[in-house]
């Protein structure tokens, strides 16, 4: 690999990390979405000790929860990753609806 992959790597990663913080603070600034996460958290938070509790109990239940925790993940960061965009497509538009936007001299 050269450098040039690496640096654009590390670019790429830090520009998605800097977009999922764009979105976490416009879901903290949100009360209905943070109301949202917040049960999601919890619903995670039960499926996780759900799962320590599946080990001893068997196999086969421990399997299925542990799919079903995989797509828990999968629905959160897919949510996560649509709202983002819908937030910097709303940004978007409204910074382009005021740069055409005309204005009068008074």
């Amino acid at each position: 690999m050269n450098i040039l992959s690496i640096v654009s790597g590390v670019i790429v990663f830090c520009l998605f990390i800097a977009f999922f913080i764009y979105t976490g603070i416009k879901i903290k600034n949100s009360k209905k979405l943070t109301k949202i996460y917040k049960n999601i958290g919890w619903l995670g938070v039960a499926l996780l000790a759900s799962l320590f509790i599946s080990v001893h109990l068997s196999r086969e239940v421990h399997i299925i929860l542990s799919l079903i925790f995989v797509h828990y993940l999968k629905i959160t960061y897919s949510m996560t990753f649509i709202l983002g965009v819908f937030f910097l497509g709303k940004k978007i538009h409204s910074k382009i609806k005021g740069f055409f936007k005309p204005k009068f001299a008074a």
